[in-house]
Order: structure tokens, then C-alpha cells, then sequence
């Protein structure tokens, strides 16, 4: 299952927190054209090169 299979045109906000990723495609985000903010704390990523641009990106609360 890939994120093109659906329309996530109006998607706003993004949860992936606490899955374990380990890497994120570059460009893998790049249909989500309505994508203000991407929460990732709680996962194993270590590079975002190529994945994220232009929306707030939260690693957890300070």
C-alpha cells in the first residue's frame, strides 16, 4: 500500500509518532499538498533529506 493509492489532497496534519521508522523515502511526502504539520517523535529516523520542505515538523514536546 502506498500513500499515492489515496486522496490525501486536504490532509492537514500528519501523525506518524511512535512507529519505529527508520527511514522515509525522499519525496515520499511530496502528494500531501495540503501538509501544515508532520509529528515524528518517538521513531528511529535519522536522515530527512528530500522528504520534508515546507510544514512545521514536531520530535516531541519541549
Amino acid at each position: 500500500m502506498n500513500l499515492e493509492d489515496f486522496d490525501l489532497r486536504n490532509l492537514r496534519v500528519l501523525n506518524l509518532a511512535g512507529n519505529t521508522l527508520k527511514k522515509l523515502e525522499p519525496g515520499c511526502l511530496g502528494n500531501l499538498t495540503s501538509l501544515k504539520a508532520l509529528r515524528l517523535d518517538n521513531n528511529r529516523l535519522s536522515d530527512l533529506n528530500g522528504v520534508v520542505s515546507g510544514f512545521l515538523i514536531s520530535f516531541g514536546s519541549t
